[in-house]
C-alpha cells in the first residue's frame, strides 16, 4: 500500500546514514561508480542501478545517494508486502500490520539506512511473491530473473512462489509456462554476462574474471564456500541463538507472537507458502555462518509479517475493527520504539572518520598494503571521493585496486612476500602495512608501529614520534558509534586503535602497557575473529604462546569456520609442544579447505 511505503520511506530517509558506513558499502559504491566489478556474485543489476544514481543525481555525497536508494527499495518492498498480506487476509489493517512489522524489524531497517544489496533483494522477493499470488506468471518470472541476477538466495522463495502460483500454472498453456521459464533464465544470463565487460574495465579485481570458468566461480561465490557449515549446522546452538535473537529481539517479540497466533487466519495454500518461506530463511541462516547472517533472515521476516497479518484479520472479524486496529498499531509501534536508537544512522560517521584516520597516517606519495575489508572504506575515499590521489594502495589479497597486476598471476604467500620486500627495498616510496604482514624483513630493515599502521623502516633509523597522529585520530567517535550500533566490523575497527598502541608499547619494551591495550582491544571486540587472531599473533611473535593460544581459541569459538584461526591455533599448539592439540586444530583447518 502506498501509505505503508510512504511512511517507511519517511522513517528510512530520516534515519539513513549521510555518509559511508562499514561493511561492503564502500566497495559496492566504488564498483558502481567506476563501472567495475563488485564482490561475488558480482551484483550486475545493483551496480548498474547504483551507478546510474551516482552519476545522474548531482547532489549530496555519493554515499548518501546510494543510502537513499536502499531506503527507497526497502520502503517499496514494505508496500508490496502490505498488498500481499491484504490480498491473503482480506484485511487492510492486516496489510498495514504486515508491512509495518517488516519495515520496523531491525534487519530490514538496518539494510534501508546504508548502501547494501539487501534492500533491493527484499523488493524483488516481495514482487516475486505478489506476482505469484496473483497468477501473473510472466511478471513472477521477471521478478525471479531480476532476483537471480541480483542475489541468488532469492531461490529460497521459489518453493513458496510455486505454491502460490500453482492454480495459475495448472491453467496456463505449456507455451506460456515455457515463455515464463525462458524469461527467468534469460534475464540473469544477460546481466551476468555483463560482468565480463565490467571485469575488463577493472582488470585483476576479485582475482580477475576474464573467462567462463572464472565467471562461474565469481557467480558461485566459490571463495565464500567455507562459510557454508553444511546441514549439520541446523543443530548448532550458536546458530539458533542468532536466529532467535534476530526474530525475537529484532521484532520486539510482538511480531513473532502475532505470526504464531495468526497463521490460521490465512488460507491453507497461503499459510504453507509463508511457513516454507520462513523455514527456508532460517535453514540458510543456520548453514551460512557469517557475521552478518541476520540479513539472510529477510525471507523469514517477510513471512512473519504476512502471518501476523492473519491475527489482525481474525480479530477484525471475531472482535471488532477497533481492537484489531489497536493490536496492529502495537505490533508495529513496539519494534519501532525498540529498534529506533540502534537503527538510526543519521549521525553515524565512524567509517568516514576511520578512512580519514588511515589516510592521515600516510605521508605524501606513500604506498599502503591493505589487508582485509578495511580496504573497502579506502576504496570509497580514494576512488569515489578522490581523496589522496598521491597514495598507492595495494590489496594483499589481490582483490581490489587491480592489485593482481602488482603481484602477478601467482599470489601465494612466498611470491607476495618477495614482491612486497622488493617494493620496500626499492625505497622510492614510504611503505606501510595495514597490520603485521606475517613475516620479518631482511637484515637492515624492520617493521615499526606508526599510528594505526606498520611502517617498513631501516633498522638503524630511530622511532617516529607519532603523538600528533594519535591526537588527530577520531577514536572516540569510532568507539561511541560501535557502542550505539554494535556490529562485527564496527567493533573490530574500534579494537584496532588499542591493538596498535599495544604494538607500539611492545616495540618500546612496555609489556605492562601492551597487556592493558590488548585487553582493551578484546573488550571492545570480544567476538571479532579478526581482532582475536591479531592479538594471538602479536603474543606468538613475542613467544607468549599461552596467551596466543588463548586468543586463537577465542577466535575459532567466535567464528568456527575461520581457516586462519585454526591454522594459527595449530601452529601455536605445535610450538608449545601440544602435538595432539595441534593435529586436532590442523584437522579442522583441512576440513574447511575441503
Amino acid at each position: 500500500m502506498a501509505a505503508v511505503a510512504g511512511a517507511a520511506l519517511l522513517v528510512y530517509g530520516w534515519t539513513a546514514s549521510r555518509t559511508l558506513t562499514f561493511g561492503d558499502s564502500g566497495e559496492l559504491i566504488a564498483a558502481s561508480w567506476r563501472g567495475g566489478l563488485a564482490h561475488p556474485p558480482g551484483y550486475p543489476l545493483y551496480t548498474t542501478i547504483a551507478g546510474a544514481v551516482l552519476h545522474v543525481l548531482p547532489w549530496g555525497e555519493p554515499a548518501l545517494r546510494t543510502n537513499l536508494l536502499s531506503a527507497l527499495a526497502a520502503a517499496a518492498a514494505c508496500g508490496v508486502i502490505a498488498v500481499t498480506a491484504r490480498g491473503m487476509t482480506g484485511s487492510a489493517l492486516g496489510g498495514i500490520a504486515a508491512g509495518g512489522i517488516v519495515a520496523t524489524s531491525s534487519v530490514v531497517w538496518s539494510t534501508a539506512t546504508e548502501t547494501e544489496v539487501y534492500a533491493l533483494h527484499a523488493l524483488l522477493l516481495a514482487l516475486l511473491l505478489e506476482a505469484s499470488r496473483r497468477g501473473r506468471l510472466l511478471l513472477a518470472a521477471a521478478a525471479l530473473g531480476w532476483g537471480l541476477a541480483h542475489h541468488p538466495t532469492i531461490v529460497l522463495a521459489l518453493p513458496s512462489a510455486l505454491l502460490l502460483a500453482a492454480p495459475a500454472i495448472r491453467e496456463a498453456r505449456p507455451r506460456r509456462i515455457a515463455l515464463a521459464a525462458a524469461v527467468a533464465i534469460a534475464i540473469p544470463l544477460a546481466l551476468d554476462a555483463t560482468l565480463l565487460l565490467r571485469a575488463a574495465r577493472d582488470p585483476g579485481a576479485w582475482g580477475g574474471v576474464s573467462s567462463l570458468p572464472s565467471l562461474l566461480a565469481h557467480l558461485g561465490a566459490s571463495r565464500y564456500l567455507s562459510y557454508d557449515l553444511g546441514w549439520a549446522a541446523l543443530v548448532r546452538p550458536e546458530g539458533w541463538s542468532v536466529v532467535a535473537r534476530t526474530l525475537v529481539s529484532g521484532l520486539a517479540v510482538t511480531g513473532a507472537v502475532a505470526a504464531f497466533a495468526g497463521a490460521r487466519g490465512l488460507k491453507t495454500r497461503d499459510r504453507w507458502a509463508m511457513v516454507l518461506l520462513a523455514a527456508a530463511g532460517v535453514a540458510f541462516a543456520l548453514r551460512y555462518a557469517t557475521e552478518d547472517v541476520d540479513v539472510f533472515l529477510i525471507p523469514t521476516i517477510v513471512a512473519v509479517g504476512v502471518l501476523a497479518a492473519g491475527a489482525v484479520a481474525v480479530l477484525e472479524v471475531r472482535a471488532s475493527r477497533v481492537i484489531a486496529a489497536v493490536v496492529a498499531g502495537l505490533i508495529v509501534a513496539i519494534p519501532l520504539a525498540a529498534n529506533a536508537r540502534r537503527a538510526d544512522r543519521h549521525g553515524d560517521s565512524a567509517a568516514a572518520y576511520y578512512a580519514a584516520d588511515m589516510l592521515a597516517t600516510l605521508p605524501e606519495n606513500a604506498t599502503l598494503f591493505t589487508d582485509g575489508d578495511d580496504a573497502f572504506v579506502l576504496a570509497y575515499a580514494t576512488q569515489v571521493r578522490g581523496d589522496r590521489p598521491d597514495v598507492n594502495l595495494i590489496d594483499r589479497r589481490g582483490l581490489l585496486f587491480a592489485s593482481a597486476r602488482f603481484y602477478g598471476a601467482d599470489t601465494g604467500d612466498e611470491r607476495r612476500m618477495i614482491r612486497e620486500i622488493a617494493e620496500i627495498e626499492r625505497g622510492s616510496r614510504a611503505v606501510y602495512f595495514m597490520g603485521w604482514p606475517g613475516y620479518e624483513l631482511p637484515a637492515g630493515w624492520r617493521f615499526e608501529p606508526e599510528g594505526i599502521f606498520f611502517r617498513a623502516t631501516r633498522a638503524d633509523s630511530g622511532a617516529q614520534d607519532d603523538a600528533t597522529l594519535w591526537a588527530g585520530y577520531h577514536e572516540a567517535e569510532v568507539v561511541e558509534s560501535a557502542r550505539i550500533r554494535p556490529g562485527a566490523f564496527a567493533a573490530a575497527v574500534a579494537g584496532t586503535y588499542p591493538l596498535m598502541r599495544a604494538e607500539e608499547a611492545l616495540a618500546r619494551g612496555r609489556v605492562d602497557v601492551a597487556v592493558r591495550e590488548l585487553d582493551e582491544a578484546m573488550r571492545r571486540a570480544p567476538d571479532s575473529e579478526t581482532i582475536l587472531n591479531t592479538v594471538g599473533t602479536t603474543w606468538a611473535r613475542r613467544g607468549e604462546l599461552a596467551r596466543a593460544i588463548a586468543a586463537f581459541e577465542r577466535a575459532v569459538s567466535a567464528k568456527p569456520q575461520s581457516l586462519r584461526g585454526w591454522l594459527n591455533l595449530a601452529q601455536a599448539r605445535a610450538l608449545s609442544g601440544d602435538r595432539a592439540g595441534a593435529e586436532a586444530a590442523a584437522s579442522r583447518a583441512r576440513a574447511l579447505v575441503r
